[in-house]
């Protein structure tokens, strides 16, 4: 099984190439990775350093996302899972949870409650969104509650969705240490997601 833990920006930035070589050049200063990936790959492999910030002698790659994704579906392609239902999308203009009477086992068919039909559409446009947005495009939703237009990437998740252009994934990585994530977060700054999955 796979393992990850992952730095994100929970939002869009503007400089993610300036960001992403800034990292690179601390990361491999430290000799926690390699300054290049291997010829025709995009993966940056462990340093001579790497046990610095991990509790186990073991590594796996690391790699750079610099394009617009909806982070948690990119992570979970391997599942093979299309979409994932989050536990929460709040319209930021009417306050309202608008799929929090969605039963879970019936979205993912294993049982058959009367669903409301609204905040079932409103999810099949939700998926819909996270793969136009993915491949670039401005995606608006509209609210079944208020009937306004919203950015995709401005609806309320709480980070069971997340809408950025900059994340940092230790693929197969022990866990790394605390002294580490915190020199991490610094150097990245604000809005930042540290997640172990």
């Amino acid at each position: 099984m796979e393992r990850y833990t992952v730095f994100t920006k929970t939002k869009v930035i503007n400089n993610t190439l300036a960001v992403k070589e800034n990292i690179i050049r601390w990361l491999s200063d430290n000799q926690i990775i390699l300054l290049k990936p291997n010829e025709g790959e995009s993966l940056h492999y462990a340093g001579s350093r790497y046990t610095d910030i991990v509790e186990e002698d073991w590594s796996g790659e690391v790699e750079f996302i610099t394009q617009k994704r909806e982070l948690r579906h990119v992570l979970n392609w391997d599942l093979g899972v299309d979409f994932f239902l989050p536990d929460r999308v709040v319209c930021p203009k009417c306050q309202k949870d608008l799929i929090k009477d969605i039963d879970p086992a019936t979205f993912y068919g294993e049982d058959n409650k009367q669903q409301d039909p609204n905040e079932i559409k409103f999810i099949s446009e939700l998926a819909k969104g996270i793969s136009a947005w993915n491949s670039g495009k401005e995606v608006s939703l509209n609210c079944h509650n208020c009937k306004r237009k919203t950015l995709i990437e401005n609806y309320d998740y709480d980070n069971s969705l997340i809408f950025t252009n900059f994340a940092i994934i230790f693929w197969n990585w022990p866990e790394l240490n605390d002294k580490f994530k915190n020199e991490f977060k610094q150097k990245l700054g604000e809005d930042i997601l540290i997640e172990t999955l």
